[in-house]
């Protein structure tokens, strides 16, 4: 990663925030993303231990930072490195459904737009709740000398290392709100960790504010979204069947075995715009598959 951009790329960060982006959509331009794997320790239906990995990206613009399903932005189009192509074969049992605005709409808010069946849902929230600690020692993580820090928040208890060589206060999911970008994170029980695999520049590309054009997005309050979040999918009935909560409000997609073998994609069931991963039994049916979920935040 080219430093001297970095540098440039502070100051035109604090210039740019000073104005907001009147195009419809778009809410900023990415200058350089950051590839995430999200590790979740947790069992599968059988109770055996398991860990879940799901794909992401950061995209760092000019004023804003945007974080989500690697997925999606690859449906957007937007470049990969040639070397992380592979990456953009879809397979949803990688996707979280989970998208995070950084510094919007305002300078320390952040605007979180998730899915739970039966549509998709967005609210806002300050990152005033996130009071780092500043803690000894140092890593090193892609090169780059790394500090770290602890947060409470949610009902978890995050350890991370972040790099004040990159001065730019983004990371991972909403651990934001230090001096400089978050590399690598990890919650006090080791259920979840978020670990950087790659940075790498683009050219320009658009940040855009909605994920899913073709699925009205119903705005809530934080506490709400997440209480009701945890009810449902902590919910056993959940592994067996991800819309049991409103079965009645169900619009399912299938893509066939033949289409799913030209394209080479996994298979999954798509209900309300949200995907759910699947297995082919020997008789063709389409089985859904999941693990236990486990929150990021309890509350």
């Amino acid at each position: 990663m080219n430093k001297y951009k970095f540098v440039c790329f502070v100051s035109l960060w604090l210039v740019v925030s000073l104005f907001c982006n009147a195009r419809q959509g778009e809410v900023g331009s990415t200058y350089f993303c950051c590839l995430y794997t999200h590790y979740t320790q947790t069992t599968d239906r059988n109770h055996e231990a398991v860990v879940d990995s799901f794909f992401s990206i950061l995209e760092v613009g000019d004023s804003v930072c945007k974080y989500g399903d690697l997925s999606t932005y690859v449906s957007q189009k937007k470049f990969l490195p040639r070397e992380m192509e592979w990456l953009a074969k879809e397979d949803c049992r990688r996707d979280e459904h989970l998208w995070v605005l950084q510094n919007y709409p305002d300078r320390g808010m952040l605007t979180v737009e998730e899915a739970l069946h039966p549509s998709f849902f967005s609210y806002e929230e300050s990152v005033d709740s996130l009071r780092w600690t500043i803690l000894p020692g140092d890593s090193v993580i892609l090169n780059y000398q790394c500090r770290y820090a602890q947060v409470e928040y949610g009902g978890r208890e995050w350890r991370v290392a972040y790099t004040d060589e990159i001065p730019i206060s983004a990371g991972p999911w909403k651990l934001v709100g230090l001096p400089g970008l978050v590399l690598f994170a990890q919650d006090k029980t080791g259920t979840h960790t978020f670990l950087v695999q790659s940075i790498f520049n683009v050219e320009n590309q658009i940040i855009s504010e909605s994920n899913n054009s073709d699925y009205k997005i119903q705005d809530t309050q934080r506490s709400l979204f997440i209480k009701t979040r945890n009810r449902i999918k902590c919910d056993p009935q959940w592994m067996r069947l991800p819309w049991y909560n409103d079965k009645s409000n169900v619009k399912m997609a299938i893509l066939s075995a033949e289409s799913r073998k030209r394209l080479g994609i996994a298979p999954f069931i798509s209900v309300n715009g949200i995907k759910y991963p699947c297995r082919e039994r020997s008789d063709g049916v389409l089985e859904y598959v999941h693990n236990y979920y486990q929150p990021l935040e309890w509350y």
